[in-house]
């Protein structure tokens, strides 16, 4: 029995931009990553800097968010016409980040020109 193709995030897979949708786990990534070596450190007889970098790792989470949301809102093209799936087709402006989700997830193909992918 073979398995059927995903129904979400149809146009986003078809032209190669899953990968930053994929990304979006980077936040998560740091901040548990840099805790988890912060806890080992403590750990660790006389490693206290151990600890230090852990945290310091986790403490960069403003910075892989801000990161994460650039990569969202300017890396979703369409490779035909490139329009940015993330902005309003009329008014060309950022859409919310929970709309603009829901949106890519449902697209078969490019909203404005209609090409379904390379």
């Amino acid at each position: 029995m073979s398995e059927a193709e995903p129904t979400d995030y149809i146009w986003v897979r078809r032209i190669g931009r899953n990968w930053v949708l994929n990304a979006q786990a980077l936040t998560g990534a740091v901040v548990y990553g840099g805790l988890f070596i912060a806890l080992v450190g403590f750990a660790l007889p006389a490693q206290w800097h151990v600890s230090l970098v852990g945290l310091v790792i986790a403490l960069t989470y403003p910075l892989a968010a801000a990161l994460e949301r650039w990569l969202f809102f300017h890396c979703i093209n369409c490779p035909h016409c490139g329009f940015n799936a993330t902005f309003g087709k009329t008014t060309n402006e950022r859409l919310n980040y929970a709309v603009a989700w829901g949106r890519l997830k449902g697209y078969l193909s490019c909203p404005k020109c209609g090409s379904a992918g390379p």
